[in-house]
């Protein structure tokens, strides 16, 4: 089958490596999840994937380059919020007619994006973020940061303007069932849990 039509990857949770644009031009691509174990990703691992709009790596992963076409292309880096001052920068240089009306913000700051990326579930108002993107979204984790955070939080999008359920939908590590953790949080909230 050809790349363009690969909508789903469950890589495995023993993963220590992704090689160079190894889901280059996977367009049908919707979500990739990089397990724990991965160290290190190479460059333009998912450059291209036009459909990717969740893209969830351990936090400690080493990018092999500062290449900056790592999520070009993708849904994904629409989410990224541009900085004022490069936002007033480019367009300074689009009226002088000094850069190309399509870039896109990897290009035009790399190590922005990196930062970004890597700080879109921080904080403990993602706790939920972090359960749920990770390769291993347990049911009790997951159930324990509804209760501390509410029901609702399955619903806050973070940075990259991504819910806990959006992620639970997409991690192919993850079996999940929604009505059971609504039918455990309601029982809870009406004294009867067990």
């Amino acid at each position: 089958m050809p790349r363009e039509y690969l909508e789903f990857v469950k890589l495995s949770r023993n993963i220590e490596f992704i090689g160079r644009k190894a889901f280059q031009w996977c367009e049908s691509l919707l979500s990739l999840f990089i397990p724990s174990s991965c160290r290190e990703v190479g460059p333009a691992v998912v450059d291209g994937c036009k459909k990717l709009s969740i893209f969830s790596f351990p936090q400690d992963a080493v990018f092999s380059s500062n290449d900056s076409s790592l999520i070009e292309g993708t849904l994904f880096i629409k989410a990224f919020p541009l900085p004022r001052e490069v936002t007033e920068t480019i367009n300074r240089a689009k009226e002088l007619g000094r850069i190309s009306l399509d870039l896109n913000p990897s290009q035009i700051c790399p190590k922005e994006v990196a930062e970004w990326m890597k700080s879109i579930n921080e904080g403990e108002e993602h706790e939920l973020h972090c359960i749920c993107s990770s390769s291993y979204p347990h049911f009790e984790n997951i159930y324990a940061a509804v209760k501390e955070h509410r029901l609702a939080a399955m619903n806050t999008p973070n940075k990259a303007r991504i819910t806990p359920l959006q992620y639970l939908a997409q991690n192919p590590f993850a079996y999940f069932e929604e009505m059971s953790l609504l039918k455990r949080y309601i029982r809870k909230q009406m004294g009867e849990e067990m």
